[in-house]
């Protein structure tokens, strides 16, 4: 009987003499976030402006370097950070007048089309010339709009494809987000270490990235392209392609990517677009993996896209298409302006 009243009352004990606790710690846990997230604003949602933002806005930035051009470009270069390192000077050598680099960080399928409609109704912009790198991933159907192009008000007005909620919604709904909490931790982490240096990363006026650090790297002979590689090929598929959920090209984003083409067709904008390289040693990742089958799937949907408005869509995804070097890269699918200037000859030089 001893027994089984201490059992009893141990029972009681866990059950009411913990349960508070934890409820209240819990709770401490959340205001806490909220606070955090508030007082940091790493996406700048909110009135806080303590810290600087998780990253600068890319898309707000180049833009802003658009209208500060006293002669609006008559070529864009457009797509994620994958084209982001292709000189504009070079493209300049085959098509006529201004060309400006207006690649993005993550961009899908719909800041293409936002980019463009941006510089051209708001800028004035007078494009004949649409250089477009497309990525796999620009057609998943899952992944978000990343946020920068949605908190950037004149961009997101041209989000036409975006069905993400409302600012306000988003607002009250990521206070207690993980992702904006861990940016949050992220910027407050940098703020204690920052050190003074050259960024990692530059912008030069045609809106050309730099990769600062790296091509320092290369210089002193201390890129070690093979250990970025072993670190990165491995991670890629879940990390950026998301091949788990990437089950076919997105519908909605292949209607995005068809609107722009009849945009451009409208306003006769000639469209030159590629496929973006993968480094080789990443496709021999992708070659063993039974969920890389929607790549095909995805290639076949955009050049039956892009044969219904009469245009030939070019296929660098792999390097030998465009005579690529597989040392001129900066990671598994980033690419040293040396390679771009390749991609660029096969692409408008009509020569390899």
């Amino acid at each position: 009987m001893a027994a089984r009243d201490f059992g009893d009352r141990r029972h009681g004990w866990d059950g009411r003499r913990w349960s508070a606790p934890l409820c209240w710690g819990f709770g401490a846990v959340l205001i806490l976030a909220v606070a955090l997230n508030l007082w940091v604003n790493p996406f700048r949602l909110y009135w806080s402006d303590s810290f600087e933002p998780a990253e600068t806005n890319m898309r707000e930035q180049k833009h802003l370097m658009v209208q500060g051009m006293a002669e609006k470009p008559d070529t864009l270069i457009i797509g994620s950070s994958r084209v982001m390192t292709m000189p504009p000077g070079e493209v300049e050598r085959y098509l006529p007048g201004e060309c400006f680099n207006y690649g993005m960080k993550s961009a899908m399928a719909e800041s293409y089309f936002a980019a463009l409609r941006l510089l051209v109704e708001d800028e004035g912009a007078p494009v004949r010339h649409l250089i477009l790198g497309i990525d796999y991933e620009a057609l998943h159907p899952g992944l978000p709009t990343m946020y920068e192009a949605r908190y950037y008000e004149p961009f997101r007005r041209y989000l036409a494809c975006d069905s993400s909620p409302s600012r306000a919604a988003e607002a009250l709904l990521r206070l207690l987000s993980l992702e904006q909490t861990e940016e949050s931790l992220n910027v407050l982490r940098r703020s204690l270490k920052r050190t003074a240096g050259r960024p990692k990363l530059e912008l030069a006026g045609d809106g050309q990235a730099l990769q600062v650090a790296r091509e320092e790297a290369i210089a002193a002979g201390r890129f070690d392209l093979q250990r970025i590689l072993a670190a990165r090929a491995r991670k890629y598929p879940l990390r950026s392609l998301h091949l788990a959920s990437f089950s076919e090209p997105s519908p909605r984003r292949l209607e995005c990517l068809d609107e722009l083409l009849t945009y451009c067709d409208e306003r006769s904008i000639t469209v030159h677009a590629y496929l973006t390289p993968v480094h080789p040693s990443q496709w021999q990742v992708l070659q063993g993996l039974e969920d890389a089958q929607v790549l095909p799937e995805v290639r076949r949907a955009l050049n039956e896209l892009f044969q219904r408005h009469g245009l030939a869509l070019r296929d660098f995804s792999h390097i030998e298409a465009f005579g690529g070097d597989p040392l001129l890269f900066y990671d598994e699918i980033h690419m040293q302006p040396a390679n771009q200037v390749r991609l660029l000859r096969a692409l408008l030089g009509g020569e390899r």
